[in-house]
């Protein structure tokens, strides 16, 4: 087993399997808060624990239940089947033109928001998730306006939220639950951003995999595809690591994490792990069980893991359905992201036969 490694910024890396579990489900390894979001009043569940995290779940869970996301799966059918309308066969970037606007499309809809941008939305995004490392002047000011905007679209959806919308569910979960608008506010711009990038990323990494694999014949089932999507999870996790802060001292193997020490917990290291996965450096989409910790363990497990594999696995089907014969064209090339594993473009060639 891997002991704890300090690295050079001060962090303690975690890459064990069973050390990176025990640490997911561990109260006294809490998430770090971020001063910069929540000083422009961005609390959100992410950064909370405790009881206070425990209500929040329990509020919001029923919306992301296998249950409630089963009764999504036609908003997720015609908004994948009217991005492939606008494909034609010949070369495209999959990317950009169909793994990147998806998910925002099916996030918007089940919030009840109109058409977004997704390059402003993303580039919003990507200036809010910059807080969570060290910035300068400029880098702060983006972030400070990108909040608001984002903030904004929040606010309106809420003011008027539909009947039978996400925003609609969680704003009543709230108020019974006694959670204040702010917070709902927070994790409805939460479930937006987070839903938005890493789903990306997962419908990309798993379309990638299977053209490096024989292409697309044949799995143009989304039931099919169920152990595939799994197992690109295991092997390529959108997010590659989580941040913690130790609350006590932390007993970890051999070593002592001293409290208030951050910790990197290294998902795609815990993923790969021999003691945990037999033959773990091998693709196998039948791998059962397949207990990866890419959608995290314990009291933080992704509310939209459901959803995520939802989408995934329908955008995969219909696209292999509609061009069953898609081939790459060239290497691809991955994005130089500390935390997100997503290929930088995915250059192809559309062919029905």
């Amino acid at each position: 087993m891997s002991e704890p490694v300090l690295l050079p910024d001060g962090r303690w890396h975690v890459s064990s399997g069973a050390d990176v579990d025990h640490l997911l489900r561990n109260d006294r390894c809490v998430p770090a808060p971020n001063s910069i979001l929540q000083g422009l009043g961005v609390d959100w569940m992410l950064h909370h624990h405790g009881q206070i995290h425990a209500a929040e779940r329990r509020a919001f869970r029923a919306s992301f239940s296998p249950r409630s996301v089963w009764r999504y799966r036609d908003t997720v059918t015609d908004i994948v089947d009217a991005t492939l309308d606008r494909l034609d066969a010949g070369s495209v970037d999959l990317l950009t033109e169909y793994a990147f606007p998806i998910p925002l499309a099916v996030i918007a809809a089940l919030l009840g928001i109109g058409d977004l941008d997704p390059v402003e939305v993303h580039e919003r995004w990507d200036d809010m998730m910059a807080t969570y490392g060290p910035l300068d002047e400029a880098g702060l000011s983006a972030a400070e306006r990108s909040t608001r905007a984002l903030m904004t679209v929040i606010e309106q959806a809420m003011a008027d939220p539909g009947k039978d919308t996400l925003t609609a569910a969680m704003i009543r979960a709230g108020d019974d639950a006694g959670i204040g608008r702010d917070v709902v506010a927070a994790d409805l711009l939460l479930i937006l951003g987070a839903g938005f990038d890493t789903t990306m990323a997962l419908i990309a990494n798993t379309i990638a995999e299977l053209l490096q694999r024989g292409g697309f014949v044949g799995h143009d089932d989304p039931d099919g595809l169920a152990g595939f999507v799994e197992e690109v999870l295991r092997t390529q996790p959108s997010v590659q690591w989580v941040g913690r802060v130790a609350a006590d001292d932390l007993e970890v193997g051999t070593t002592i994490i001293p409290a208030g020490s951050r910790l990197v917990l290294s998902l795609a290291d815990a993923n790969r792990d021999p003691n945990l996965f037999a033959d773990a450096d091998h693709f196998d989409p039948s791998r059962s069980p397949n207990a990866h910790l890419s959608f995290g363990a314990g009291a933080h497990f992704c509310l939209g893991a459901h959803l995520g594999r939802l989408e995934a696995a329908t955008a995969v089907a219909r696209l292999a359905a509609r061009y069953p014969r898609t081939r790459l064209i060239g290497e691809i090339q991955w994005r130089e992201h500390a935390l997100l594993r997503c290929p930088r473009a995915l250059p192809v060639e559309l062919r029905q036969v």
